[in-house]
Order: structure tokens, then sequence, then C-alpha cells
């Protein structure tokens, strides 16, 4: 199977939602000029895989040597790309204090993702912060759904949230994206 097959396999429900995001930008865009086009669909293509770059970072930086970044690092050395993300993809709950992970990184990108809108006319800045945010969104929502807790997502507090809370937290998350979009309509 080719390298992008395999990515394609690994990401599918990403590139899903990101060609969805991709369409919804471009149909709001006021500039519908082919650079513009290319921009937001290299920012949502970018910002889909922005969440997994810390990965690379911890295994190659900050943690060489956790056992996820060995196993990282080693798919890295026999040049398995898709090998690597897949491997990011089912060991991420296995990282500790993620960035990127975290509550606090969500409403970083909501509060940046309101600036975009506001400021800038930039097609990939948007994308790209738009993109990062859904992303980060539905990551959380999967671990919510597979775990039946996000609560590694609420690591930087002392006490994570009840369940009841985390539920209301996904829910404003929900509301928040529409209400990005409709700011952009």
């Amino acid at each position: 199977m080719s390298l992008f097959k395999k990515i394609l396999t690994t990401y599918k429900v990403n590139f899903v939602i990101s060609s969805t995001l991709a369409g919804v930008l471009i149909l709001l865009s006021p500039q519908k000029d082919v650079l513009s086009i290319l921009g937001i669909v290299f920012g949502v293509f970018v910002g889909t895989f922005i969440l997994d770059a810390e990965f690379f970072t911890y295994s190659y930086v900050t943690n060489p040597t956790e056992e996820f970044s060995q196993g990282l690092r080693a798919l890295m050395g026999q040049k398995n790309y898709a090998g690597a993300l897949a491997y990011i993809r089912t060991n991420r709950q296995n990282v500790d204090g993620s960035m990127t992970r975290s509550v606090v990184f969500q409403i970083v990108l909501f509060m940046l993702s309101l600036y975009v809108i506001m400021t800038l006319e930039n097609s990939f800045s948007l994308a790209f912060v738009l993109s990062a945010f859904i992303e980060s969104v539905y990551q959380m929502f999967e671990d919510f759904s597979q775990k039946g807790s996000a609560a590694s997502w609420f690591w930087l507090f002392k006490e994570c949230p009840s369940k009841k809370a985390q539920n209301i937290y996904l829910y404003a998350l929900c509301g928040s994206i529409v209400f990005i979009l409709a700011l952009l309509s």
C-alpha cells in the first residue's frame, strides 16, 4: 500500500472533517481567486496534523528516552512515515502533559480563531487556525467517546472536572465552532 493510502486510512475521519471545513471556508470566503483557495486547502491540511506534530518534538527533543519516543524514533529511522503517524494515533494517550492536547490550548486556539477572523484577510492563517481548533475538539471528543472521560485534557488543573462538567465543556466547544462559522458568513 502506498504512503498516501496508509496516511489516508489512518486519518480518514480527520480528512473528512478537514475537507468539509475547506469546502465551507471556500464557500464563505469573499475572495475566490486561486491563491486564496490554495491557501485554504493547504491551511486546512497543515492544521489537521499540527496536534500530532508535537509528538515529534516530544520524541526528539524533550523526552527522547521515553518508551513512546523510542518507538516513534525507530519508525522514523526505518522511514516508515505512515507507520509513525499510525503509532502516534494509537499511542498518544501514553504521553502525559501534551501541551496541544489540553483545555488551555483549546481556549488559546478559540481566541486565536476569533482574532484571525476579525483582523486578518489571509486565507491560509484562517484555515490553519480553524482546522487546528476543530481537530482539537474532534480529538477530545474521540478520547471522551473511547474512554468515557476527557480527563487527560484537563491535566493542567489540580482536580479533573466531573463527567457532567466535561460534557458541558464539549457542548460549549461545539457551540464555539458554530459561533465561529457564523462569524464568517
